[in-house]
């Protein structure tokens, strides 16, 4: 079931990956780790990555898109790791709404999840 999920909502996270450093042969996204302080072991910066999304029906399904697509961003750099830098919230849009009926006004605010870090290659 949750990989049904997974597989309907391709294309729910946009991303960003900016390479810093050396070239490398892209890796695999499953192997992927977070790191929210630098690994003991050495390593090497390869790029900056960002990815958010607000497809999710809450909050942290929108979060989950978002770090999917993190994975997948570090892997096009070659890293086998990322070292978050941030996450949280933030507001991308209001969507207005009119009833011509009532002529009431209504608006709402689109939020998307969104998580960045270092994209690095660990030793």
């Amino acid at each position: 079931m949750l990989m049904s999920m997974a597989a309907l909502c391709a294309g729910c996270a946009d991303g960003t990956a900016i390479p810093t450093g050396n070239r490398h042969a892209p890796s695999l996204a499953s192997a992927v780790r977070f790191y929210s302080d630098p690994p003991h072991a050495p390593y090497e910066v390869v790029g900056l990555v960002k990815a958010e999304s607000s497809a999710g029906l809450t909050a942290q399904e929108s979060m989950e898109y978002a770090i999917e697509e993190l994975k997948k961003q570090a892997a096009s750099l070659g890293a086998n790791g990322v070292l978050l830098t941030g996450n949280g919230a933030r507001t991308t849009g209001t969507d207005v709404t009119y009833n011509k009926d009532s002529g009431q006004i209504s608006s709402n605010s689109t939020t998307a999840q969104f998580v960045e870090g270092r994209a690095i290659l660990v030793k």
